[in-house]
């Protein structure tokens, strides 16, 4: 049986990408969400390594957030740790759902 570890890894994985700057991509990217940070050369078993998920307060300011990532480097950012869990929790309910 897969870890939930390897399972969200396998799970973001496969989504779409998007790479700052990402101007020309902004129309593409949902106003809302949850996001997933890799960072390159950082990687789990045969996938890319997740370094962070995080989320964004208020409506419609996914963009923001993410921006605040690369542009505002001295903020901590703690929130993931607790979505993480939420994540796990999550996962693990659909998982048990569809009886994988």
């Amino acid at each position: 049986m897969k870890s939930i570890a390897y399972q969200l890894h396998e799970a973001f994985n496969g989504l779409t990408r998007f790479h700052f700057p990402f101007e020309e991509k902004e129309s593409i990217i949902p106003q809302n969400g949850i996001y997933c940070l890799f960072e390159k050369g950082e990687h789990f078993g045969p996938f890319d390594r997740i370094v962070r998920i995080g989320s964004h307060t208020g409506k419609d300011r996914l963009l923001f957030r993410l921006k605040e990532h690369f542009l505002n480097t001295g903020r901590p950012f703690l929130i993931w740790i607790h979505l993480l869990f939420q994540l796990c929790s999550y996962f693990s309910s659909v998982l048990l759902v569809n009886g994988e």
